[in-house]
């Protein structure tokens, strides 16, 4: 399962010329076996496999280096968030089995828990139920809300999006006065013809939004399309993921999973849930004030300036 994130890493590999880690880390106590499939158990198991991996999938890359973490752990997701303070990477991408249960619910997947304890982006390849992972990706879903605390992650999503090189729909979402809640609802209860107008404005600049945002991903040569919808802002978001066949959906998010997510309204532990979309999660707060200051590896290659 974890490596249908393989593709992708090479045709990242490929694009940005950028170093790659490949890591395993030796769990407290594991299970003889994991999603069906033997769980290595051993630093040399772990040393081997990921060495078959490397030979196997990325051949001739000379900028791919492997690491086994032989301490075992009992938190995965505090370990990876550790090793990302440790290597620097600009992304980490994972695989997930796109179940979401009781326990998903309960402390959020792992890839939301390493995004609530650090600052870098986590970019979730999720598996149909035919066990395929759609990469390269044909369509592009980035939600927007014009917030200014979330403008952090435009710049990332702008940059991968010219990655990615596949057509892009920009949309936002403007509640209807049905679909209002809280001191809102009240509001609007009280006050309908002004709720209604307030609204329409939202419509008007909104849309107004969506073209400033697009114009400099049009200008670097990406196929952007926009659009406004109206409703519960899960609802609509993923109703036009499910309607458009969405391979990945672009979002900015403040890293809270579980129940914390779920309490709290997370958009993108709504949309895991609800969508088989892989996801690029990008923590709020994603700019160069933000990220680790850039040191030099041991090979004396400085890390790149974020």
């Amino acid at each position: 399962l974890a490596e249908m994130v393989v593709p992708a890493a090479v045709d990242l590999l490929k694009r940005t010329r950028a170093r790659l880690t490949l890591i395993h880390i030796i769990e407290c106590a594991p299970p003889a076996a994991i999603h069906g499939d033997r769980h290595l158990r051993t630093v040399a198991e772990a040393e081997s496999y990921l060495n078959d991996i490397r030979t196997r999938c990325f051949g001739d890359f000379q900028q791919v280096q492997l690491h086994v973490h032989s301490e075992a752990v009992g938190d995965l997701a505090a370990s990876l968030a550790d090793h990302a303070q440790e290597f620097y990477p600009d992304l980490i991408v994972m695989c997930s089995h796109g179940e979401v249960g009781w326990r998903d619910w309960w402390s959020g997947s792992v890839a939301q828990q390493v995004l609530g304890l650090q600052k870098i982006p986590v970019l979730v390849l999720r598996s149909s139920a035919q066990g395929k992972v759609n990469y390269p990706f044909k369509r592009v879903l980035l939600p927007l809300d014009a917030h200014p605390e979330h403008e952090d992650a435009l710049p990332i999503a702008r940059e991968f999006v010219q990655l990615a090189w596949c057509p892009t729909q920009l949309c936002m979402v403007v509640p209807t006065p049905q679909t209002l809640s809280g001191p809102n609802a009240m509001r609007r209860s009280m006050f309908p013809t002004s709720t209604e107008a307030i609204l329409e404005d939202m419509v008007l600049s909104g849309t107004a939004y969506l073209k400033k945002t697009a114009v400099p991903m049009v200008a670097a040569g990406v196929k952007v399309t926009a659009c406004i919808l109206r409703g519960d802002p899960a609802e609509a978001i993923s109703g036009l993921i499910l309607r458009d066949q969405v391979d990945l959906t672009i979002l900015g998010t403040h890293g809270k999973s579980g129940f914390n997510a779920f309490f709290e309204g997370s958009m993108s532990q709504k949309l895991i849930s609800r969508t088989q979309t892989s996801v690029l999660l990008i923590p709020v707060g994603t700019g160069p004030d933000h990220l680790p200051t850039p040191r030099e590896e041991p090979d004396g290659f400085p890390c790149p300036t974020p």
